[in-house]
């Protein structure tokens, strides 16, 4: 080995044992391959065989295209049945199959499980593929996925008999179908879903058109009248405080007077069908000072409409006990050049619902926060792909605010990102905006100019950020995400944070998973006090404990390796050593 090899080599070695000072690793496997409070089901009840009894099973709803309905015990959005117990008896499923395919009424095999009278089990049709069909929450998996598009479920008896066939047409994202309970006759389009509960008033189709607004998102200085439109026979109805307007929201008579800074969200009202999907449009009424304000930069204003203060967790120096906040709903508009200087009397170049709220954990201390921003779409808190300033299209963004008092230049962290960029390794994109942050549903003033903020990709597994596939749910393909920092934050449902350390070089792991308040032990990695490995993709929330297990699993063969405790490997032999675990130059 040449000299510069083996400087390279012993370099590569220190730089591994300070792993505590890494900010992220990604792990690629072989093989192919998703904000708020999560929904989840309990968890089915097991037992041991039993006789059928006096019952009746049936199914009762189903959502083929569900969005944010309903998580599964991975945190993913999957297709689910409901099926109900309209007996008298328990009923044992035991043997029973669910199918879409009339060809195979076998499909998919029903584990040990019972439903009391009146009471309901819902499976996940996720085509996942679990020990005894369950997730990590006690949660049912069926090996198939529903069409959308429109087909037949069946639920059949042990004995390969259909004992019932629902047969549903096209469905729409976030409608649930089903039946009109008690009355089996009556089939359709619910105008809430109910998984795991009584279900709900019936329609007989779905509303696809929406409602279009006259006056495109944007500022304003004077009032003015916005009409509201649909192609299509039916009422509109809207609502001016955010809400997403239902059935009994104010009715649409005449030209609306928008006087002061506005969401307006309105749908069609059709009769015996669910509501339509909701249009959003904001404006932000700008005073005479800041409608004359350019910037030979962009403009970004953000406006929570008199929402209060921007949702801040705070911080520790290790995170314990801080607990995460839901997002704020706000709109975020831009303002670019173009040709000349970005003003805001200008038509806006993009408009969007987003969720806020501040991001760090010190820097929360700072006069300007730091955000974490989601893109939202018109109708609901789901994610929606926005491209700000050229930048590759996608829902999460942080908004940072450099700091003069750490960072005299302002451009420390996007100096550093395109040099990475320029050595043609993935680093955050970053654009730079003059900034204003309203959040008193006033009237836009030089008070709420915030100066200069970099609108930065997140750092995310995605097709345009870092490319690779989602980690199997048995933990033996695709890839996985991780961070080392500060413990993550109690999540919104109560759960407590997931972490963990490494055995580091003498191999004794000392230091136990999912520390809630203390700090490593021995030589155990990372060895910072506050510092811990945390679980980025899937998140600590999502991840199951076989694919935890696979990640403890590749650490404990790398690091004895690394540090020589491998039998008959050197920990610097190019095939078989360190290099064979992590890409060397990028890495470096």
């Amino acid at each position: 080995m040449g000299k510069s090899a083996e400087t390279l080599a012993v370099f590569a070695k220190v730089f591994f044992q300070m792993l505590s000072m890494s900010f992220q690793h990604l792990r690629r496997l072989w093989g192919r391959p998703r904000n708020q409070t999560r929904q989840r089901h309990r968890a089915l009840e097991m037992l041991e065989p039993r006789q059928m009894l006096s019952a009746q099973p049936m199914i009762t709803e189903i959502m083929a295209s569900n969005r944010q309905t309903l998580e599964d015990g991975n945190g993913r959005s999957s297709d689910w049945i409901e099926i109900y117990n309209a007996g008298d008896q328990t009923a044992d499923l035991t043997g029973w199959f669910l199918t879409d395919d009339p060809q195979t009424l076998n499909r998919w095999r029903l584990p040990e499980v019972r439903v009391e009278p009146e009471q309901y089990l819902l499976v996940f049709a996720s085509a996942g593929s679990f020990p005894g069909a369950i997730d990590q929450d006690g949660l049912l998996h069926a090996n198939f996925k529903l069409s959308s598009s429109g087909e037949t479920l069946m639920l059949v008896k042990p004995d390969q008999t259909v004992a019932q066939k629902l047969e549903f047409p096209k469905q729409y994202r976030d409608v649930s179908y089903g039946f009109a309970m008690p009355n089996l006759d009556q089939v359709g389009f619910f105008t809430s879903a109910s998984p795991g509960d009584a279900n709900g008033e019936l329609r007989s189709g779905v509303t696809q058109q929406e409602v279009t607004m006259a006056t495109p998102s944007g500022s304003f200085t004077e009032p003015f009248l916005l009409e509201l439109k649909a192609a299509e026979e039916g009422q509109i109805v809207y609502s001016l405080d955010g809400s997403v307007p239902g059935e009994d929201a104010t009715p649409y008579v005449e030209p609306i007077s928008i006087s002061k800074s506005t969401q307006v969200r309105a749908r069609l009202l059709q009769v015996d069908r669910v509501l339509g999907p909701t249009s959003t449009s904001n404006y932000v009424k700008l005073d005479a000072e800041v409608a004359d304000f350019k910037s030979q930069l962009p403009i970004m204003v953000i406006d929570n409409f008199n929402a209060g203060r921007i949702p801040n967790r705070g911080w520790n120096q290790t995170n314990a006990k801080v607990k995460q906040l839901p997002r704020q709903s706000a709109s975020l508009m831009l303002f670019d050049t173009d040709d000349s200087d970005a003003r805001l009397r200008h038509a806006a170049d993009l408009s969007s619902r987003i969720g806020i709220r501040v991001r760090g954990a010190f820097s929360t201390t700072f006069r300007e926060n730091n955000y974490s921003v989601e893109s939202w779409g018109d109708g609901d808190d789901s994610d929606a792909k926005i491209s700000p300033l050229g930048i590759a299209a996608d829902s999460d963004w942080v908004l940072y605010a450099p700091n003069p008092e750490h960072d005299q230049t302002l451009i420390d962290n996007a100096f550093l990102f395109e040099l990475s960029n320029q050595m043609g390794n993935w680093a955050p994109e970053v654009r730079y905006v003059e900034a204003f942050v309203n959040t008193t549903g006033d009237e836009v003033t030089m008070d709420d100019y915030v100066g200069l903020y970099a609108i930065t990709e997140k750092v995310k597994r995605a097709e345009d950020r870092i490319s690779f596939d989602e980690f199997g749910l048995d933990g033996k393909s695709g890839g996985w995400l991780l961070g080392i920092n500060r413990m993550d934050p109690i999540a919104l449902d109560g759960s407590l944070p997931k972490n963990f350390h490494t055995a580091g070089p003498d191999g004794r792991l000392r230091t136990e998973r999912d520390l809630s308040n203390s700090s490593s032990r021995g030589d155990d990695i990372p060895r910072q006090y506050n510092a811990y490995i945390n679980y980025d993709d899937p998140t600590g929330q999502d991840i199951n404990p076989q694919q935890r297990d696979a990640i403890s699993a590749w650490f404990d063969t790398m690091e004895s390796v690394l540090y020589e405790r491998a039998e008959g490997v050197a920990w610097n032999d190019p095939l078989e050593g360190y290099a064979k675990y992590i890409d060397v130059d990028n890495f470096i």
